[in-house]
Order: structure tokens, then sequence, then C-alpha cells
């Protein structure tokens, strides 16, 4: 389908990042064969040349410009050349992301940020260049490079899908954002394919793997073709094979289904990776006659509910927050309750001061039975307006914080045999909003790195569960909304808010079970049920909600 061009000529205009090889390759060239006009960026500019001069041969236009995504002004001068030497900007495809493959507690943390970096914060640099420009043509179509791994999070792959759940995640906010001006926005989720991204020496583990299925590919030919096809058209997520529509089928109505595929999957990838615990058992740490529990974002709201909640159980409590005032207010709160506790000041989006927390904690009682990564960060604002440092900050709280809180407590509590990971996400995570576009990206992050987590501990009888909470009776989101925004709805179950003590009580009773995740609400699980089975109802839903709110480009935030 040829889409309403934004200029005068007939050739339509598109934007490629990521395109010297691979998917970025094969979309190039789909869309030279059906007369596109196109802007290719790469940071390596040699196979760039190459993916250009094959796409020339079709007789389009090329302009090619050497660009690293995650630099917001050169992907802006990118993305404004083009539109000025082309007279507007038909297509947007934000293609340009690494992959890494390593078990969530075996990842540096500078490979984590350096994947986000590309993957997500790439993506968003190319949205907030090509919004305005397509609003003011009020015609356009964005395409993010997501994954299949953005629907079902995989062992060996947690940290990559994290990035892609994100991706998922902003582009539904901005899909309702862009709903009033002609503008569409489509995740793009293909499977394994046959690129370089994943292979090592010119093979992949799962070449020889006895489970077929992870032997099928896809071609970056085919992603091309399908793309093309789908310009103009409102589709949320494309898929482009039967394996991964059927894997993302099943995973909505048998998530435990696919949890044993994956728990095949990690057995197949012990052989290819190894098993960091083969030994772990020599080192297994001796209990004190108490249960123990560390909270982080311990000092208001949620965290002071669970901190309280847990200590009722008869739980010694860590409380981990910045805010070490309060810490000694709920400390002695937990100590009528005939309690041990430890304050530790910890600022989460530091790994050295999250594993200080862990390491001190094992230190006093000597073991870890609950780990519950609670401390969070709010920030308002619509997807083209967002600061990239203010995003930057929400991912080091939301996400890394929560990542470097499971790499730090998985070794104690598989040397234990036991232990419960509780992950605070939200139900944006399953169903983003716009106005929080980066607050639902980092929580959907925060599901597929919990579902690869669960699944890579489960052989050690450690427990992991994704909590969702929605609105709760805290400040939290009266002020990263803006105060007053959810009181003007007429859409009761979304603004009906939750007592924290509540969300703690559901939590403490889950201690030990086998929940994937929490959800507390009837209207939650609505609407995650809406945009699993009708995304576009679950879009036009967000559109009516938000829609007749107080609308501004302001950003607020909060921690």
């Amino acid at each position: 389908m040829i889409p309403k061009t934004s200029s005068k000529t007939i050739a339509p205009v598109a934007v490629i990042t990521g395109a010297a090889r691979g998917i970025g390759a094969g979309i190039a060239i789909a869309m030279a064969q059906r007369g596109y006009r196109l802007s290719l960026s790469d940071i390596d500019m040699a196979p760039l040349n190459e993916t250009a001069n094959a796409c020339r041969q079709y007789g389009v236009k090329i302009l090619t410009t050497k660009t690293n995504v995650t630099d917001e002004s050169a992907v802006r001068e990118m993305v404004e050349t083009t539109a000025e030497r082309f007279g507007g900007i038909d297509v947007m495809v934000n293609n340009a992301g690494i992959a890494v493959e390593s078990r969530i507690d075996q990842t540096p943390s500078s490979t984590m940020r350096r994947l986000f970096e590309i993957n997500f914060l790439g993506v968003l640099h190319g949205c907030k260049a090509a919004v305005p420009i397509m609003t003011n043509q009020k015609c356009g179509h964005i395409f993010n490079m997501a994954s299949v791994l953005g629907k079902r999070g995989a062992p060996f792959s947690g940290c990559y899908a994290a990035t892609k759940f994100a991706v998922i995640g902003l582009t539904e906010a901005l899909r309702v954002e862009l709903m009033d001006h002609g503008v569409l926005a489509t995740s793009v989720c293909p499977g394994l394919t046959q690129t370089g991204l994943y292979q090592k020496d010119g093979h992949h583990w799962t070449d020889n793997c006895k489970l077929w299925t992870l032997r099928l590919r896809s071609t970056s030919e085919q992603i091309g073709r399908g793309i093309v096809a789908s310009v103009g058209k409102n589709i949320p997520e494309l898929f482009f094979t039967f394996r991964d529509r059927l894997l993302t089928e099943v995973n909505k109505i048998w998530p435990w289904h696919t949890d044993q595929y994956m728990g095949r999957v990690y057995r197949e990838g012990i052989h290819a990776f190894g098993n960091p615990y083969a030994n772990l058992h020599a080192t297994r740490p001796t209990a004190k006659g108490r249960r123990v529990a560390i909270v982080t974002g311990a000092s208001a709201g949620i965290g002071q509910a669970f901190a309280l909640d847990l200590a009722r159980m008869g739980y010694a409590v860590v409380l981990a927050a910045r805010r070490i005032d309060k810490l000694r207010e709920i400390q002695a709160r937990c100590r009528v309750l005939g309690v041990e506790t430890l304050c530790i000041s910890t600022d989460v989006a530091d790994e050295a001061q999250v594993t200080r927390l862990i390491q001190s904690s094992v230190e006093k009682f000597g073991r870890i039975d609950v780990m519950i990564n609670n401390a969070g960060h709010g920030l308002d604002g619509r997807v083209h307006v967002l600061d990239a440092n203010e995003v930057r900050r929400l991912l080091e709280v939301n996400v890394y914080g929560v990542f470097y809180g499971c790499k730090a407590v998985a070794p104690i509590m598989v040397a234990q045999g036991n232990g419960h990971v509780f992950n605070i996400s939200s139900v944006l995570g399953r169903r983003a909003a716009p106005f929080n576009g980066a607050y639902s990206a980092t929580k959907s992050a925060l599901v597929g790195l919990t579902d690869a987590f669960r699944i890579e501990m489960a052989p050690y009888d450690v427990r992991v569960t994704s909590v969702l909470p929605g609105l709760t009776e805290t400040e939290f989101f009266d002020v990263a909304q803006g105060g007053n925004r959810h009181a003007h709805t007429s859409i009761r179950f979304l603004h009906k808010r939750m007592a924290p003590e509540d969300v703690a009580r559901r939590v403490g009773r889950s201690i030990g079970k086998k929940r994937r995740e929490i959800v507390f609400t009837a209207g939650g699980r609505s609407l995650i049920w809406l945009n699993k089975y009708l995304p576009r109802l679950a879009d036009s839903l967000m559109h009516k909600y938000y829609g007749s709110l107080p609308q501004s480009d302001t950003v607020a935030s909060v921690d």
C-alpha cells in the first residue's frame, strides 16, 4: 500500500535506522522495490553504502547518513535533513538495535545500559524527531522494532527482552497520543531471523538444539515485505511467522504452558552457556532461625505497607530507601511488632549500594527469604516532548535498580535452595497509557525481565513474581501525573484507587507460591484482557479516557 504522501511528488519517503545490514537492509530493499525515496542511516558506513547501492538499482533517490542513535541531536539532525531534502517523511522505521545473550544474573551492568541506550532510547530519539514533522503533515507511519521476545521474556535473553517490552510499551502510548493527528504507530515483532545479530562465528546455539521450533528463522526480506504491506494500516503489532503468532497466542491463554516451554529452552541453553551455580551448594548460608525480607523503596506508600505487613507476619525486615529519616520511623513501627529490623540508606540506581544492601543483610541475618524490588520513580508527559536525561533517570531507578537487586540476591537464594523475588511493575506494564509512555515502558521492561528471571531461577526452587498494582492511594501518581488528571475521567474502574495495605496483604499471601503475576482489581484485569485480544478497542478506551483530560506538553516527575 502506498501511503498518502507528505509532499506533492508521488514517491513516498522513508527513514530507516540501522539500515546497513540484516533486517534494516531487508526493509530498505523492500521499500526501494516499491519506489520509496530512502534516508538510510547507520553507525557503520561501509555496509550502509552497499545497501544504498543495492537500493539504487531500483531507480530511487537515496540519502545516507552516519548516525549513532544514542545521540539524540544526531538523530534529530538526520530526520530534519531528510524532511528538508525530500519535502517530508511518510514512514519512520526505528530499527537500529543490538542483542546480547546471557543470564540476567551474569549480565554486566554496562551491557544492560548499552542495550537500553540503543534498543530503547534510540527508538525514543527517532520518535521524538519524526512526530513533529508527521503531525504537521497530518499523516505518517512510525514502525518501532521490537521482537516476539517483547511479548514473552525468554531465558538467556532477559535483558534484551526487557528492552523490547519497553519499546512495545512506548509504542502503545505513542499510538494513542497520535490518534487525532492522522499518524500511525506499530510495534514490529519478528522472531529469530537469519541475520548476524545473535550469531557468533556464523552460528547460533539454537542451530543444533533439539527443539525444532528454535531452528526456524524468518528472513530479512520477509520482514521488509511485511512492513511495506502494512504501511498506512492501523496494525498495533506486526508478526511474521506462524510460530511467533502461536507463541504469543498461547502465552495469552496458557502462560504456564509457555513457561514450561521456556524451561526446555533454558535446559537447552545450559549446554551452550554453562551453569554458574553448579557448585554453589558448598557455600550454602546457615539460617539463624528467622525469615528475612528486604524491601526497597520502603520509606513511603506501598513499600511502607510491605514492610509493616511482613513485620506482622514475623519476618525480620531490612528497610532500604534514600530517605533514612523516614526509614527510622518505619523501623520504630516494625519494632513495636516485635521483629528485628535493619535500615540501610540505599539509592537503587547505584549498583554498589544495592550490592552492599544484600551483603549487609546476609551478614546480619544469615539469609534472605523474600526480596521486594519496589523502589520507583514516575515521569509524566507526551512521548515526543520527554527529556532523554529524565528518561535515563527513570530507567536507573525503575529498571536498573530491579536488575541490580535480582543480580545481587540470585546467588544467595540459589545457595539456600529457596527464596521469593517480587518485582513491582504496574498494570501499565501490561497496557501502556498516553502521557505515561516512558513510565509505562519501564514497567513493561520489568514484566519482560521478570519473565526471563523466573525461568532462570525455577531450577533452584526460587520463585519470581511480577506485581501489577493499579492506581494506589499514595502521593506517587498525584505528583507524577500532574495532580488532578485522573479526577476528570468518567471511566470509573480506571481511576478507582487501591489502599497500599491491600497490595501488601495480597503479596504477603503469595510468598512461596508459584504466582507468575499478581493483578489486584477487576478493572486492571479487564484492561489487560482487552489489550491482549482487542488491542484496537483498548486504544480507543485509552483515547476516550485521556482525550477528555487536561492535555499539556509539560513533563512532571516524582520519586
